[in-house]
């Protein structure tokens, strides 16, 4: 099939308008965007001991979605310090980071005591070369459970399990600073 150099033209260049529409719609949207969405947010912990040995974690697992961009983020964070606590907010964890999306960042902080949730994502719109960067924090009310087991197995070891389970919950969070490069 042959088609006239004047169609592959047209073709082109409305090719690279839709693009470019397309990047407009990105930035336009990140320099108004003003808060992100994180949903599922789900904290637990877990102490276990049997005899001398022990274990002892705290998960922090949410979904981060920014109005501005087309995917979301997951935010996954095992620690294992337990003093003072699993999640004190002063250790930034890193979301996953698409392969698609390599030049995009989000990290964030977890304060369990104070319920104390902080965000930094950086993104970009790569065809129009803009790119942003937000911060915000929001004070989650997480409704929590406790169990705790404690018996002696048959050869006479002591077993102990407790534990905090979340319920989950979706929250908007406030982006409080928002800096871009257009």
């Amino acid at each position: 099939m042959h088609l006239p150099a004047t169609t592959l033209i047209t073709l082109t260049l409305a090719g690279q308008a839709l693009s470019r529409a397309a990047d407009m719609v990105c930035t336009a949207a990140s320099a108004t965007t003003l808060l992100w969405r994180v949903t599922g947010f789900e904290y637990r912990d877990q102490r276990v001991a049997m005899g001398a040995s022990r274990l002892e974690y705290g998960l922090a697992n949410f979904t981060l979605q920014n109005s501005a961009l087309a995917h979301k983020t997951t935010c996954t964070a095992v620690s294992t310090r337990s003093s003072p606590a699993f999640f004190a907010g002063d250790v930034a964890y890193d979301c996953a980071v698409r392969p698609d999306a390599k030049g995009d960042l989000s990290r964030f902080a977890f304060d369990r005591a104070s319920g104390l949730l902080t965000i930094n994502q950086t993104w970009a719109c790569d065809r129009d070369g803009s790119r942003f960067g937000g911060q915000g924090q929001v004070r989650l009310s997480l409704k929590c459970s406790e169990h705790e087991q404690s018996s002696t197995v048959h050869s006479g070891t002591s077993y102990s399990d407790r534990g905090v389970v979340c319920n989950k919950v979706n929250v908007p969070v406030n982006i409080t600073y928002l800096q871009g490069t257009i």
